[in-house]
């Protein structure tokens, strides 16, 4: 028997604001600290931590994109007319 997941109660569309209020705040944070990582002011990083810095900040940010994209699609459902 598998473990209920913790999203089991909830409607499909509840469980997608759910996911998107979860990840949203984590997902600008990483990509803050990853893009103050990558800034020269910041300090000496070594060849290898600015490059896995860097792809930190650009998955943070193709993450952030599809979590806004996300969040235009879950409001356009709620804005559209329910079907009888």
């Amino acid at each position: 028997m598998t473990n209920p997941s913790i999203f089991s109660h909830l409607p499909p569309d509840d469980v997608m604001k759910a996911v998107l209020s979860e990840t949203q705040a984590p997902l600008e944070e990483v990509q803050r600290m990853s893009g103050f990582l990558i800034d020269p002011s910041a300090g000496f990083l070594t060849s290898h931590q600015k490059e896995i810095a860097y792809s930190i900040y650009q998955n943070s940010q193709q993450l952030i994109y599809i979590v806004e994209e996300l969040q235009k699609y879950v409001d356009g459902r709620a804005s559209a007319p329910s079907e009888p």
